[in-house]
């Protein structure tokens, strides 16, 4: 096998100090084919021991062959340093899933976080070389990729236990809050199996409810220790409920004993999970594929193998429809254990087509790939993969006697995780009706973003006959009070209305939730006309002298500084307060906006840094 050499053409991510780049494998006879440069800290690079650690945790990730695991190739060293090669996948964290919709769905967000557990599972049984498990204890909406083919991938596996805690003064976003008690207590030295149940159960509950678990306490790390999670709030199913109560029990032989159970108990509270393609559809909703860094991306791709293929007389990709697998029942998927490649040669995967590419996600400790267009052996995404892979071959009889075990565990699940579409709820079969009668090339219909709660076009209801009166059916989440710019009153939502065709300013308000915004919606010309508003929350950091009160909309925040602190999109008005001296400042928020007050009493209100 011919060495396999690799180009970096660039940062992945955006913002100063990203250590992922994208890049291209280069291979000779071989179609370049994408890949994620993760650089290693100089600390790292420069540093015999920390370079061995890291150099024996890849070799040891290199062999894991899930695809719910980001897959990692290698450790190269080039001149520009030492990198670790991984997959790169066409996708989004599910913390920018978040930023743009706080609340996933419950049956899309019990899918994802059901996926990753069986990546989980599949890493624990592989284990370490000694033979324990291999236990991830980062696990949180950061270190989890999704796919905009609908494959959730645990990112991380390789550099665990060198990743970099703090960096320049900054935090590595929300790996305290998402911690386990006994990581609290004894660091990673002390986390198990159930650690990792504990993170995935509080990955679920922010999904379902948008708020970082413990957010809100005046002590995190003791709510943490001694403080049981919030019920979660209806229509959520209360089975599911329970799930994440447990898996989220401060002491570990209370949780669930193993990712398995956990996904297990998961599908048994949610009646049957939605396939792929439901997810798939939900991440193209989100981020169509025309948004403007996801194409910037794949422009970068694009130009990069064109120069390569000109420069080296390469083969160009082949389109991904012709190289696309059939896809494989789960049932006829055989466990198969993987061997090490040879360890002086970077491991090569097959060629693949250059994928769309991800928009900017934060950089985490564990590797942030926004990872990979998955290699042959993963490729058939539209066959939900439910059944775990069999972990890789190991040197001693343990990796034939795991695979065994795998390989039973797989046997036995399939007829309670393979679920048909008449055991859906209804929403989600209409979705998959839509889906079926849609050419794949075409965008999902707007009923199939509607059974998701992601619908925000007017879609007329084709049972009114021409003549009557229109009106508007207006369904907004969170739920607030409307009206018309002209200060009539349409009422709380969801609502119907008798409005006259055409385009209509809505206004959307809670005193509550400190929501005030509007929306232009259009009312069609005959029948009812559907709209369906989600309105999604950014960030606001307040820098004040110390003992100054800090005021959001009337509402009493706390004492600065507060660091990010989400709102609604919309309207706001901050007022801070300290020693008689006012700051007021009236601003507007869009979704996933950073805006950052510095807050100086001497000089007049300005405007905010935007993030």
């Amino acid at each position: 096998m011919s060495q396999v050499r690799y180009q970096s053409l660039g940062p992945l991510l955006s913002g100063e100090g990203s250590r992922a780049f994208l890049g291209l494998a280069l291979e000779p006879g071989v179609s370049p084919r994408p890949v994620v440069l993760i650089w290693a800290p100089q600390d790292i690079a420069q540093d015999p021991e920390l370079t061995a650690r890291l150099r024996r945790e890849t070799q040891r990730a290199v062999v894991f062959d899930h695809p719910h695991i980001l897959r990692v190739h290698g450790l190269v060293t080039l001149e520009q340093g030492l990198a670790r090669i991984t997959e790169y996948a066409d996708g989004e964290t599910l913390r920018r899933v978040m930023e743009v919709t706080p609340r996933v769905p419950p049956p899309l967000a019990a899918r994802l976080v059901a996926d990753a557990a069986l990546g989980v599972h599949y890493a624990h049984m592989a284990g370490n070389d000694d033979g324990s498990p291999l236990v991830h204890g980062d696990l949180r909406p950061e270190t989890l990729i999704i796919s905009f083919q609908g494959m959730c991938k645990v990112t991380g596996y390789g550099a665990l236990s060198v990743a970099p805690r703090e960096r320049g003064g900054r935090r590595v976003r929300n790996r305290r809050k998402y911690s386990a008690p006994e990581q609290l207590l004894g660091g990673r030295e002390a986390v198990n199996i159930q650690t990792d149940v504990f993170l995935l159960g509080l990955t679920l509950y922010e999904c379902l409810t948008g708020k970082v678990p413990f957010k809100d306490a005046k002590d995190a790390d003791t709510a943490t220790l001694t403080e049981a999670l919030p019920s979660l709030p209806p229509p959520i199913p209360r089975a599911l409920d329970a799930v994440v109560q447990k898996a989220t029990a401060k002491r570990a032989q209370e949780r669930y004993p193993s990712a398995l159970a956990l996904r297990e108990a998961i599908v048994e509270a949610m009646g049957g999970l939605p396939e792929t393609d439901v997810v798939a559809a939900f991440m193209n909703k989100l981020f169509p594929a025309q948004d403007e860094a996801r194409g910037a991306r794949a422009k970068v791709l694009e130009l990069g193998i064109a120069d390569v293929v000109r420069r080296e007389g390469l083969p160009a990709p082949v389109p991904a429809q012709a190289v696309a697998p059939a896809p494989v029942p789960v049932a006829a998927a055989t466990p198969k254990a993987v061997a090490p490649p040879p360890a002086a040669k970077a491991p090569a995967a097959a060629p693949v087509a250059p994928a769309p590419a991800p928009a900017p996600q934060a950089v985490t400790a564990a590797p942030p790939a926004v990872a990979a267009v998955p290699p042959a052996p993963v490729a058939p995404v539209a066959a939900s993969p439910q059944v775990p892979a069999s972990p890789p071959a190991k040197k001693s009889s343990r990796g034939a006697r795991v695979s065994l075990v795998v390989a039973s565990l797989a046997l036995a699940s399939v007829a309670a995780v393979v679920v048909s579409r008449d055991q859906l709820p209804p929403n989600l079969r209409s979705y998959l009706d839509s889906l079926s009668a849609t050419d794949a090339s075409e965008p999902p219909p707007e009923a199939t973003a509607e059974a998701l709660g992601l619908a925000d076009a007017g879609t007329p209801d084709g049972g009114v006959d021409a003549g009557v009166t229109t009106v508007l059916e207006l369904i907004v989440d969170p739920r607030v009070e409307a009206g018309l710019s002209d200060g009539g009153t349409l009422g709380r939502t969801p609502l119907s209305a008798t409005l006259p065709p055409g385009r209509h300013v809505i206004s959307l308000s809670s005193a509550s939730l400190g929501i005030q915004t509007s929306r232009t919606l259009t009312v069609n010309p005959t029948g009812r006309t559907t709209h369906r508003v989600y309105l999604n929350k950014g960030f606001v950091t307040v820098k004040a002298p110390p003992g100054a009160l800090v005021q959001v909309d009337g509402r009493k925040i706390g004492i600065a500084p507060i660091e990010e602190l989400d709102l609604y999109e919309g309207f706001h008005r901050l007022l801070v307060t300290v020693d008689g001296a006012r700051w007021q400042k009236n601003f507007q928020l869009t979704p996933s906006q950073r805006l950052v007050f510095d807050v100086d009493f001497e000089e007049p209100a300005s405007d905010a840094d935007a993030e």
